[in-house]
Parts: C-alpha cells; sequence; structure tokens
C-alpha cells in the first residue's frame, strides 16, 4: 500500500504539514534539528502506535497543544483508497481510525501499512540483545501469517499466567503440578513452527543481500528456538523438570520468549567480529531481506522510513541500497542533512525532493 498524501498536525516542532507523496522514493534534506525525523517519526507512530524516540507519546505534542495527530490517504492493491489516522491527547489513549471509523486495536492500522525503519542507530539489531532480533522476527510473520499474531498474543499471556504461579509455589507438593506447561508448550511449539519456516525463506535473502551490499565477510544466520531438549523429551516434561529452579529465578527460562538468531561473521561470532559499519549493513540486508520476501509471498509493499540516509554509508552504498528499495518496490521517505551526490537519475523515478527548516516542510 503506498502513502499518497500524508496529514501532520503539532508533532514535536513541524508545523500544520500536508504532503503529497511519491509511490516511490521522497527525500527530505534540510538541517540538524530542522524536523526531518520528526516526520519520519509520526508516519512510524500510525503503523506502530508508539515512537521510537521516546517511551511516551505525549513527549510529541507540540509545547503549548493539548493533542497530535497524523493521518494519511494511500492506496491498497485493486486501486481501493484507505484512509488511516491516529489521534493523541495528553494523559488519554491512542485513537486509531480506518476510514474515519474508530478501531479497538492498533495492530490493524500496523497490517495495513507495514513499515521498516532504518535509523543511525540500526546496527542494535546485530549489536544489541536476543530480544531486538526477536521483534524483528514478528514483525515480519506478522505480516506474513495471519495467524501468528493470535499464536504470539496467546504465548505471552500463558507466559504471564506460568511466571504468576511460580511466586505462588510455597510446598515441593505444588511443584509437581504445573497448570501452565502444556498449554505454554503447544504454544511455544507453533510459534516455533511459524518462526522456523520464515527464517528457512529469510535467511538465504539476508546473506545474498549482505554480498550484494559488500560487507565483506561471509554471512551465517542460525534460527534456535529458544530450548533444548534430551531425546524423546517434550518441552512441557522439560517445563516440568525445571519448575524447581524457574520457582528460585521466579521466571520461566526456557520457551520461545527465549528464541534468538544467531549470526556468525567467517565462522566467528558476529556481535565480536563485526566493524560497526558491518553491523550497519548486515542490519540494512536483514531489514530489506524482509521487505523482498514480504513482497515475494503476500505482494504488500512496505514502506521503509530511512533517517540518515548516508551516515556511514559511501556514494556506492547508498546507490546500491536506493537500487534494491526500488527491485522490491517500496515506497521510502528518507531523510539527509545534504541530498547525496551523484543520485542516479534513472533508479530515482519520480522522486520528490522536500526542504525541511524550522519545522517547514517544503517541495523543492
Amino acid at each position: 500500500m503506498a502513502v499518497q498524501v500524508l496529514r501532520i498536525h503539532h508533532f514535536r516542532n513541524l508545523k500544520t504539514t500536508e504532503l503529497a507523496l511519491s509511490p516511490g522514493f521522497n527525500f527530505f534534506s534540510g538541517p540538524n534539528g530542522a524536523g526531518k525525523t520528526s516526520l519520519l517519526e509520526a508516519l512510524f507512530v500510525l503503523g506502530r502506535g508508539r515512537s521510537f524516540r521516546a517511551p511516551s507519546l505525549d513527549a510529541a505534542i507540540q509545547n503549548g497543544e493539548s493533542s497530535l495527530g497524523v493521518g494519511v490517504d494511500c492506496m491498497e492493491g485493486g486501486g481501493r483508497r484507505v484512509s488511516l489516522s491516529l489521534e493523541k491527547a495528553k494523559g488519554e489513549p491512542i485513537q486509531l481510525f480506518i476510514d474515519r471509523v474508530r478501531c479497538s486495536r492498533l495492530s490493524d492500522a500496523a497490517r495495513k501499512l507495514p513499515l521498516q525503519l532504518i535509523s543511525p542507530d540500526v546496527s542494535d539489531l546485530v549489536f544489541g540483545g536476543p530480544t531486538e532480533r526477536r521483534h524483528y522476527l514478528d514483525w515480519g510473520l506478522f505480516h506474513v501469517k495471519q495467524s501468528y499474531h493470535m499464536v504470539l498474543r496467546n504465548y505471552a499471556k500463558a507466559l504471564r499466567q506460568r511466571n504468576s504461579w511460580l511466586r505462588t509455589v510455597d510446598t515441593p507438593a505444588a511443584l509437581s503440578i504445573d497448570p501452565w506447561a502444556d498449554t505454554l508448550a503447544g504454544l511455544a511449539e507453533s510459534l516455533h513452527g511459524y518462526r522456523e519456516d520464515y527464517c528457512n525463506a529469510l535467511f538465504p535473502i539476508v546473506t545474498a543481500l549482505a554480498e550484494d551490499l559488500g560487507l565483506g565477510a561471509v554471512i551465517e544466520l542460525n534460527y534456535h528456538r529458544g530450548w533444548r531438549l534430551n531425546e524423546g523429551q517434550s518441552l512441557a516434561e522439560c517445563l516440568r523438570e525445571n519448575a524447581r529452579s524457574d520457582v528460585k529465578s521466579l521466571v520461566t527460562r526456557l520457551g520461545a520468549h527465549r528464541a534468538e538468531i544467531q549470526i556468525r561473521a567467517d565462522g566467528r561470532v558476529g556481535q565480536q567480529f563485526l566493524s560497526r559499519g558491518q553491523a550497519k549493513l548486515l542490519a540494512i540486508a536483514m531489514k530489506l531481506a524482509q521487505t523482498r520476501l514480504l513482497n515475494d509471498v503476500q505482494s504488500v509493499r512496505s514502506l521503509v522510513l530511512f533517517d540518515e540516509l548516508v551516515a556511514e554509508l559511501d556514494p556506492q552504498r547508498y546507490m546500491k541500497v536506493l537500487s534494491l528499495l526500488k527491485a522490491f518496490n517500496c515506497q521510502a521517505l528518507m531523510s539527509a542533512v545534504d541530498l547525496p551526490a551523484g543520485l542516479d537519475s534513472e533508479v530515482l523515478g519520480e522522486a520528490c525532493m522536500f526542504h525541511v527548516e524550522h519545522g517547514v516542510v517544503k517541495g523543492s
């Protein structure tokens, strides 16, 4: 789905803004602090229901105002027009509307507006903890497998219930009855099946893209489900066997919530071997691989928000990134202090150029 019109009001330092966007590339240039990142953040908030800059969305409400709003007009496959909008008043929950009808679930907008953020700290996907990479898998599966999100929610609920039960166990006899082991294990196995199939399709694309971007190391990605079992043992049995140690730690230590993507570069642990620049290239490859797979499997276009396009990328590599975005049928909004030199008009197509200064966005 391509965003045709973007509307923003009372969001950080941005003046009330309405922009007609290109279905391909949209570049936003201007000095630091002008509002370029805030513009990308506004779209991210609409698609994810949260900010990537602050834990509370109230912080994004413009000084002196009581609420903010973000809205888009989009074109779905088949030529159907859809409008999405979000309003947030101070101290109040987010209100989401699809075609002016109030929606109770933020996931409804997220499904219609699949967006990827590539920010200057994108290397956290490589250098950060396993949670970063689990969220990465969850995003991809949310858009590729409709039923995945419900299984994930049910698993999270069962995990909370088991952890709560662990805090109530006060006798050895109580350990023999683990009321959540079977439910949690069944949901964990379902999540593992989804994730394993997805990784089998995704990882070859990642490694090919990493090579294409000239990362300079042979990358190997391995998916670990989050638990190890003895031969013939089930996860439910393993949970019961480990209940005593789980009670001591007050958390469930085995399960799908411990899943991980293990990264190796030239046969060594990637986090210890890769430079920051290489990690950034790998993280970009990982995100672009998801946009390609989503387009290949579901014929769904991703919206890519690329903050500071040229940061740590030389001209050859950022032109390669642009070529890949175009090949994968992405719509992209990209910010930079200055527009990159030597932009290839054939790659750009009918790109829109904007200049941002003092919160005012103008076409250029």
